[in-house]
């Protein structure tokens, strides 16, 4: 009885959430198996944006012809959009629906996602953790200029691969912040074991830090600005599950 409840409450605000994905010609058949996923274990699921990173013309032909995609264009500026995941905040900002939900072009639903939605009403935001610690994924310049003296040391660190958000909380100016971040380039570079995989002159820059994770280390500092305190950080384990071997 309380599952459906909760159901009807989330078929109530149906219309006011999305999701958003997004893939290049690498990774659209990953997306085609998400979608694919997501309606055949949660068919009641909001529209979803799905944004074109840089597919082959029969890829983009293939998701027109599926009427529950909403196919966007990358953006515009900067015009290094598609280096460090610089995109990934920035596409999160073009849903006018008030709860948004990411998931990456390779994550596969498994079941309804309803309840995400509820929890993104309730709090605010939906994250999950990444079993790494703030300090690791952060530049002490990054830190300073976001927290302050914010004692930070145990800070659990959340996934910018499946993230949700209310966009008229703070979780919604702490998107917004990270999206100016990276458009101002500063989601681009590698911590020094991980520079050898810079693909160009203007992501090649060794960011003080054990493992930089650009986008995500954005996020992560946002939110703790705009909310004055740790976030709650779920579970992996519990609610995303493992990466399979295929």
């Amino acid at each position: 009885m309380l599952y459906n409840a909760l159901h009807q409450e989330y078929l109530s605000i149906r219309d006011q959430c999305a999701l958003t994905s997004a893939a290049d010609s690498t990774f659209a058949p990953f997306l085609l198996n998400l979608l694919g996923s997501l309606r055949a274990n949660f068919p009641d699921h909001p529209k979803v944006y799905v944004f074109d990173l840089g597919m082959s013309p029969t890829q983009v032909k293939e998701l027109a012809g599926i009427r529950f995609v909403f196919l966007m264009p990358p953006p515009i500026s900067p015009e290094f959009w598609k280096l460090c995941w610089t995109w990934k905040p920035m596409i999160w900002t073009v849903p006018r629906e008030r709860y948004v939900l990411h998931l990456d072009s390779s994550v596969v639903v498994l079941r309804s996602l309803h309840l995400w939605f509820l929890s993104i009403r309730k709090n605010g935001y939906f994250a999950l953790s990444q079993g790494q610690k703030l300090p690791d994924i952060a530049p002490s310049a990054y830190l300073r200029e976001f927290l302050g003296d914010a004692p930070i040391a145990q800070a659990e660190v959340f996934a910018a691969g499946v993230f949700g958000f209310d966009a008229r909380s703070v979780a919604g100016m702490a998107v917004r912040e990270t999206a100016r971040a990276c458009e101002k380039g500063q989601a681009l570079g590698w911590s020094a074991k991980e520079i050898h995989r810079a693909t160009d002159a203007r992501d090649r820059i060794v960011r003080e830090c054990k493992l930089f994770r650009h986008d995500q280390t954005l996020l992560n500092l946002a939110l703790r600005k705009c909310l004055g305190t740790e976030p709650l950080v779920r579970s992996q384990r519990k609610y995303l599950g493992f990466g399979s071997p295929n």
